[in-house]
């Protein structure tokens, strides 16, 4: 005659399954390299064009005033977070210190993004 386990034991059995399974650290979430950020220290409310110097709303690719483009766009993250203009169009004003030359945002640009962009 076979012994065929009993519904406690395999309740038994199961229970230190699980048991085992939560005795085991959990493995930690993977940690996420975070990029140096720009902070934006002023926020500008327009663009002014570097073709005629007439202002234009943020956002705008093409002067309203001449019809010049305002700037080649570059990858997002070496753009001014306010306009998208290439950040390399910033003048340093002192330190981390940067202003857009589109919009003329002040913004604080980590040394790691100075050096990608070779800013001085």
């Amino acid at each position: 005659i076979e012994k065929t386990p009993s519904v406690v034991e395999e309740i038994e059995k199961e229970i230190e399954e699980i048991l085992e399974v939560e005795e085991k650290p959990p493995t930690p979430p993977p940690v996420e390299e975070k990029k140096p950020a720009i902070e934006i220290v002023s926020k500008a409310s327009d663009m002014v064009c570097p073709h005629c110097g007439k202002l234009n709303p943020l956002g705008s690719r093409k002067c309203k005033a001449c019809g010049q483009q305002m700037f080649t766009p570059e990858e997002p993250s070496m753009s001014c977070p306010v306009c998208n203009a290439p950040l390399s169009l910033s003048q340093n004003i002192a330190g981390d210190l940067y202003v857009c030359g589109i919009c003329f945002s002040e913004l604080k640009i980590p040394p790691e993004i100075q050096k990608t962009l070779n800013l001085k």
